[in-house]
Protein backbone atom coordinates (compact mmCIF):
# COMPACT_ATOMS: atom_id res chain seq x y z
CA UNK A 1 0.00 0.00 0.00
CA UNK A 2 1.30 3.59 -0.59
CA UNK A 3 -0.38 6.69 0.51
CA UNK A 4 -0.28 9.79 -2.30
CA UNK A 5 -1.71 13.00 -3.13
CA UNK A 6 -1.74 16.67 -4.44
CA UNK A 7 -1.95 19.69 -2.43
CA UNK A 8 -3.62 23.02 -3.34
CA UNK A 9 -4.53 22.07 -6.75
CA UNK A 10 -7.33 23.74 -8.53
CA UNK A 11 -8.12 22.50 -12.09
CA UNK A 12 -6.74 19.43 -13.15
CA UNK A 13 -4.21 21.81 -15.35
CA UNK A 14 -1.87 22.66 -12.67
CA UNK A 15 -1.95 19.37 -11.02
CA UNK A 16 1.74 17.98 -10.38
CA UNK A 17 2.80 14.50 -10.30
CA UNK A 18 1.94 12.52 -7.09
CA UNK A 19 3.55 13.57 -3.51
CA UNK A 20 4.12 10.06 -1.45
CA UNK A 21 2.79 10.69 2.25
CA UNK A 22 4.55 9.01 5.15
CA UNK A 23 1.21 9.80 7.50
CA UNK A 24 -2.59 10.01 6.21
CA UNK A 25 -5.11 12.39 8.73
CA UNK A 26 -8.58 11.90 8.61
CA UNK A 27 -10.89 14.70 10.23
CA UNK A 28 -14.28 13.22 10.03
CA UNK A 29 -17.57 12.44 11.37
CA UNK A 30 -18.23 9.20 13.16
CA UNK A 31 -20.80 9.02 9.96
CA UNK A 32 -18.14 9.79 7.62
CA UNK A 33 -15.90 7.47 8.75
CA UNK A 34 -18.50 4.65 8.48
CA UNK A 35 -19.17 5.65 4.78
CA UNK A 36 -15.20 5.96 4.05
CA UNK A 37 -15.13 2.44 5.35
CA UNK A 38 -18.11 1.22 2.93
CA UNK A 39 -16.44 2.42 0.13
CA UNK A 40 -13.31 1.09 1.18
CA UNK A 41 -14.57 -2.61 1.68
CA UNK A 42 -16.72 -1.90 -1.66
CA UNK A 43 -14.14 -1.24 -3.42
CA UNK A 44 -11.96 -3.89 -2.53
CA UNK A 45 -14.88 -6.49 -3.83
CA UNK A 46 -14.96 -4.88 -7.08
CA UNK A 47 -11.15 -4.70 -7.26
CA UNK A 48 -10.98 -8.80 -6.20
CA UNK A 49 -14.25 -9.09 -8.99
CA UNK A 50 -12.78 -6.92 -11.73
CA UNK A 51 -9.19 -7.86 -11.44
CA UNK A 52 -6.92 -6.37 -13.73
CA UNK A 53 -9.63 -4.54 -15.66
CA UNK A 54 -10.30 -2.23 -12.38
CA UNK A 55 -9.05 0.89 -12.57
CA UNK A 56 -9.65 3.67 -9.99
CA UNK A 57 -12.85 4.90 -7.97
CA UNK A 58 -13.98 8.10 -5.86
CA UNK A 59 -15.86 8.06 -2.90
CA UNK A 60 -17.73 11.37 -4.72
CA UNK A 61 -19.08 8.87 -6.79
CA UNK A 62 -20.63 6.77 -4.52
CA UNK A 63 -21.37 8.95 -1.91
CA UNK A 64 -22.54 12.48 -3.63
CA UNK A 65 -22.41 14.39 -0.07
CA UNK A 66 -18.29 14.26 -0.57
CA UNK A 67 -18.66 16.26 -3.75
CA UNK A 68 -17.25 18.92 -1.79
CA UNK A 69 -14.89 17.30 0.39
CA UNK A 70 -11.22 16.25 -0.92
CA UNK A 71 -10.88 13.98 -3.52
CA UNK A 72 -10.49 10.20 -1.84
CA UNK A 73 -9.80 7.76 -4.78
CA UNK A 74 -8.58 4.57 -4.93
CA UNK A 75 -6.19 2.69 -7.20
CA UNK A 76 -5.23 -0.92 -7.77
CA UNK A 77 -1.68 -1.62 -6.45
CA UNK A 78 0.23 -2.51 -9.70
CA UNK A 79 -2.60 -0.08 -11.95
CA UNK A 80 -1.54 2.96 -13.32
CA UNK A 81 -2.47 6.34 -11.85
Amino acid sequence: MRLTGHVGVENEEDIPEFLRLKELSVIATPDELRKIAEFFIETANTMESMGDDYDHEHLSDRFKEFESSPHLVTFREGGKY
